[in-house]
């Protein structure tokens, strides 16, 4: 067995008010990556260039954020439940909701499937740098749960 040499995580830590915050611990320093004027914020996955995804709070409820080079961009809003799930190196994430995030917008992964097919996706998990994405769905024909590998044509 081969083991990675971590030098970055992400991660979520609490402020003295309670408050969630998003976090990068690198290389034995935590930093706090911010907010997007609200009080809470989480991080959620990094990729090998360093972009961060996550939510953060606004002033007027919360989005999804992209951290690339120290600049927190919120990218679209968040209900709750559709937090990022993983992002690969061309910064290109999915979310807890079956949602890509690519080229400055959202798609449903739903939408990209083939027409007719039997599944409805729950939620993306990951997303490697070849675009294949790894989703929880469910067989409305054999009405079973079954996890997915999306490869894109």
């Amino acid at each position: 067995m081969r083991w990675l040499a971590l030098t970055q995580i992400v991660g979520t830590s609490y402020d003295a008010n309670g408050n969630t915050r998003a976090v990068l611990w690198s290389n034995g320093t935590i930093t706090d990556l911010g907010t997007l004027g609200g009080p809470s914020a989480a991080a959620e996955a990094i990729n090998d260039n360093g972009q961060i995804v996550g939510w953060a709070a606004t002033s007027t409820g919360a989005a999804d954020f992209l951290d690339s080079n120290g600049t927190l961009t919120n990218v679209g809003p968040n209900n709750g439940e559709n937090d990022p799930a993983s992002i690969n190196d061309a910064g290109v994430f999915v979310d807890a909701a079956a949602f890509i995030y690519s080229g400055g917008k959202f798609q449903n992964l739903n939408n990209l499937i083939p027409a007719g097919s039997p599944y409805q996706l729950r939620d993306a998990t990951a997303i490697n740098d070849k675009g294949q994405i790894v989703v929880n769905a469910y067989d409305t024909v054999t009405n079973q749960n079954r996890a997915l590998l999306l490869t894109p044509s």
